[in-house]
């Protein structure tokens, strides 16, 4: 609830429920794919953490409580024919002590990393938080490898090994792996991510309200803003769960929707899905607060 805070009192008053609005601050959009003649709607929807809000460069980081800012949670939904199919993926901003403030004259300040001895806690607790609603973590860290970036998403590296919560991390360089828009070398994190993606699998519930399946883990994708390079990995990872269920799920139903000729890899779903997902990220993460 994005307006818990002013609304706490009224939460607890009856009198008061028909007059009070739960607010939450996102992206909600739908598409549909076309898989042989058959149009399969999808949902998009993406749920900004009210915990550490504000504008860019105006919050990073983390605070002692393990909350980090520009936390957003997004949820694909694919509607099959007597269940849906749905995919969580979550991103933040690197959870250490660290600023970037911005001037008139510089629009791209270096990252300040505040060096504390509560940082490791305060990662424990972040990391604490996650595992109740999504179970298992593994942490993709997209920021560049040299430079003032690497001073936070490396220190973030270390910290995370060293802590030892079970939690492991993948870093691409996606400005220097995509170089030149050659995003093709994404398949070098995707297929390298393969593994925990099948074990995390996906979320199934009939029509009925039952769950036939549980999505057991997380992927939490960070770049320095976590925009357009974490909403580029996040649209990649997305799709491969949902494409598995989707041509099991039409192959055991019908003969007559052109399964069997489907696409066999990820393309197949990168057109709808990206366009949710390229109009509901910066909707949900751009929002000053």
């Amino acid at each position: 609830v994005f307006n818990k805070a002013i609304a706490t009192e009224l939460l607890s008053e009856p009198a008061a429920q028909p007059y009070l609005a739960i607010l939450m601050q996102g992206y909600f959009g739908m598409c549909k794919f076309a898989l042989g003649d058959l149009a399969v709607p999808a949902t998009v929807i993406s749920r900004r953490s009210r915990h550490r809000s504000g504008i860019r460069f105006k919050r990073r980081g983390m605070d002692p409580e393990g909350h980090v800012a520009n936390f957003v949670e997004t949820e694909q939904i694919v509607h099959l024919p007597g269940r849906s199919v749905a995919h969580v993926q979550v991103r933040g901003s690197i959870p250490l002590f660290w600023s970037q403030k911005a001037a008139w004259n510089n629009y791209r300040p270096p990252p300040v990393l505040q060096r504390s001895l509560g940082t490791e806690s305060a990662l424990r607790r972040h990391i604490e938080r996650l595992r109740p609603s999504y179970g298992n973590v593994m942490a993709v860290n997209l920021v560049r490898k040299q430079g003032p970036e690497w001073v936070v998403g490396g220190e973030y590296e270390r910290i995370l090994d060293g802590v030892r919560l079970g939690v492991p991390i993948r870093s691409f360089d996606l400005h220097s792996e995509c170089a030149g828009r050659t995003f093709d070398r994404l398949y070098a994190l995707t297929d390298g991510l393969r593994a925990e993606q099948t074990a995390f699998g996906w979320t199934e519930v009939d029509t009925q309200g039952s769950v036939l399946r549980r999505q057991s883990g997380i992927m939490r994708t960070n770049c320095m803003d976590c925009l357009d390079r974490t909403n580029v990995v996040q649209v990649a990872l997305a799709p491969r769960p949902d494409r598995r269920a989707i041509l099991q799920e039409l192959s055991s139903t019908s003969t007559s929707t052109g399964a069997a000729s489907l696409p066999t890899d990820s393309a197949w779903t990168s057109r709808s899905s990206a366009h949710c997902w390229s109009s509901g990220q910066p909707t949900a993460t751009l929002f000053p607060s």
